[in-house]
């Protein structure tokens, strides 16, 4: 596809790869916010309804997912030119211990739901809301320290 600014140039690498960061962070702060919402708006659903109502949200795990490699291919491409530096860049640092950790949560997150749908629910679906909870500041922290790195 091609993009053109009003002096017709193509877009440069850094801002497709900004572009696509974006549309990552959109997938994944979306997904996080739609079952941040989804939870508490059916909190009231009878012991019985919620383990099948709760696994057809599993689209929402693999959109959050998918944002987050969006996230950090395009963040390793955008970030490449402060590598350098990155000693004098304190919220940058912090920046990418958060995004670790969100990794980690990620994945755990990502393994309940796996066994989560083997099972047909169990206690593998009610840990993923409280990594949900978890992950939920960790992704508002990572775009605060990245605002606060790159205003």
């Amino acid at each position: 596809f091609i993009i053109t600014h009003t002096n017709h140039n193509l877009l440069t690498m850094r801002e497709t790869m900004l572009f696509f960061h974006f549309i990552g962070l959109a997938f994944a702060l979306g997904s996080g916010f739609a079952s941040l919402f989804i939870g508490i708006y059916n909190k009231d659903l009878r012991p019985d309804e919620r383990p099948k109502f709760m696994l057809k949200l599993r689209s929402l795990g693999y959109m959050g997912v998918t944002g987050l490699v969006i996230l950090i291919i395009s963040g390793g491409a955008l970030a490449t030119p402060y590598w350098s530096v990155i000693g004098n860049m304190p919220f940058f640092i912090a920046k990418l211990s958060f995004v670790g950790v969100m990794v980690v949560i990620v994945a755990l997150m990502d393994r309940r739901w796996r066994r989560a749908v083997k099972n047909g629910g169990g206690s593998d679906l009610g840990a993923i809301p409280k990594l949900g909870r978890l992950a939920f500041p960790v992704g508002m922290l990572i775009l605060l320290f990245a605002v606060l790195q790159f205003h």
